[in-house]
């Protein structure tokens, strides 16, 4: 049949009255294996009041100190006066030959390590005690900067120490690449060198119709003169046979050539100014008429056609 579990309670009451009994009889060690088991099990002044003494008479001033600390924080008002006293005096005992450290950090929460042991965590209530020598604490939390600082403890020192936790800025992504983008053709834009090509086309074709014109005028006095000298002469008319006089056969031929190249001439002329109008035309509506956005230009492309006898225009393009 299996045992009932003891009350930890009066466990560590049977521990303390034990380890009373081997500081009566000397037996430190034993003493303090006693108060340290009732310690875990109960920490009441008493047992840290004892086990603080007897840490103190084996040279353990720190620990002695740390036990002896809790039990005049955990001593009743209703104590005995002379027993707080003697506490006190074996608490000031142990801290006069080790140093003490009071520490504030920032933030709660912050895992503090002393000489890289872990001491508890943020905020630490109490003071606690280092031994003699150098030694270093540090503050650590979650998304934040280390904070550490060094002292050096001394016999009887006190060390106000502060860390103060800075947030850890997340890292910014990286720019993304920039891509760059040739900017859409706007077709509405108007194309200089469509407007000038036009411009020059229609007045060098109305510069040769003139031209043209004048050389159909020169031709037509022409023919009006040797026709008035062959009447003043009275020669025969000019008809389909030529003349048996050689005189009025060359007269007759020069007359036909005039008034051949007077039509000639008229005809041409008549097309140049034509291609010169369309050319002018044409360019105006390109250059003055608003074309939608993002649609495909209008190509016109005007072709003269001239023959012997007639002219004209032939027009193709992209529409």
């Amino acid at each position: 049949m299996a045992q009932p579990t003891q009350d930890p309670n009066q466990r560590a009451t049977e521990l303390y009255k034990k380890g009373n009994e081997f500081y009566d009889k000397g037996k430190f060690a034993d003493a303090e294996m006693m108060y340290r088991a009732a310690f875990e099990l109960r920490q009441t002044f008493e047992i840290a009041g004892n086990l603080g003494d007897v840490e103190m008479i084996q040279g353990k001033p720190r620990e002695a100190a740390e036990h002896l600390s809790m039990a005049l924080r955990e001593f009743p008002p209703s104590g005995k006066p002379a027993q707080k006293e003697a506490l006190k005096k074996r608490h000031r005992e142990a801290t006069a030959l080790i140093g003490t450290v009071k520490l504030t950090v920032s933030a709660p929460g912050a895992e503090i390590l002393l000489d890289g042991k872990v001491l508890g965590k943020s905020p630490i209530e109490h003071e606690f005690y280092v031994d003699r020598g150098d030694h270093e604490i540090e503050a650590r939390l979650a998304g934040h900067e280390p904070a550490k600082e060094k002292l050096t403890a001394t016999a009887g020192s006190t060390h106000e120490v502060s860390l103060t936790l800075k947030k850890v800025e997340p890292p910014k992504p990286p720019p993304k690449p920039v891509v760059p983008v040739e900017p859409a053709s706007d077709s509405s834009k108007k194309n200089l060198i469509i407007i000038i090509g036009g411009a020059m086309v229609s007045v060098a074709a109305i510069a040769t119709g003139a031209g043209l014109t004048v050389a159909a005028n020169s031709a037509s006095d022409d023919a009006v003169a040797m026709k008035n000298a062959m009447d003043t002469r009275g020669a025969p008319l000019c008809n389909a046979y030529l003349p048996s006089d050689n005189q009025t056969a060359s007269e007759c031929n020069s007359l036909r050539d005039s008034l051949s190249d007077q039509g000639t001439y008229t005809n041409t002329a008549v097309v140049a100014y034509v291609i010169g109008g369309l050319a002018a035309a044409g360019t105006a509506v390109y250059a003055f008429w608003p074309a939608p956005k993002n649609r495909k230009s209008t190509v016109v492309r005007p072709v003269p056609v001239v023959t012997g006898r007639e002219g004209g225009l032939w027009i193709t393009g992209t529409f």
